[in-house]
């Protein structure tokens, strides 16, 4: 099954000050509650993103995106950002899926030659005459 997680809306406290700076925190609400290694590559891919400076700071907490920003700073551009970014993760993680699923099903088919080779030499074996 393919994941389609996508941004869907703002959680009610939406906006909320972090103190000592002058930044806001952004929560934007996810479809559904993502998986750990789904996580894991969207943290991942955060870090190695290619947008540079113009994508603000952000993690996931629990069913949430919560994005860093200014108060100058452009919000639809972040969330158009955010959900290409979502997309992304999405895309990498069903191929990371597929891939790990095709090496599955190949250890299985090895597996069953192995077993089928070994079961093939044992009659064999009954068969030489002593």
């Amino acid at each position: 099954m393919a994941s389609n997680i996508q941004i869907v809306g703002m959680n009610g406290n939406s906006v909320d000050p972090i103190p000592n700076t002058k930044l806001f925190r952004y929560s934007f609400r996810l479809s559904e509650l993502p998986e750990y290694d789904w996580k894991l590559l969207y943290e991942q891919t955060v870090k190695t993103a290619a947008t540079g400076s113009v994508r603000r700071r952000s993690t996931i907490l629990d069913d949430t995106i919560l994005v860093e920003m200014s108060a100058e700073d452009n919000k639809q551009q972040q969330l158009d950002l955010q959900k290409e970014l979502v997309a992304e993760v999405n895309h990498k993680y069903d191929a990371a899926k597929e891939k790990i699923a095709t090496e599955l099903a190949l250890k299985a088919q090895q597996k069953q030659e192995s077993e089928d080779e070994i079961r093939r030499l044992r009659e064999e074996a009954q068969g030489l005459k002593f």
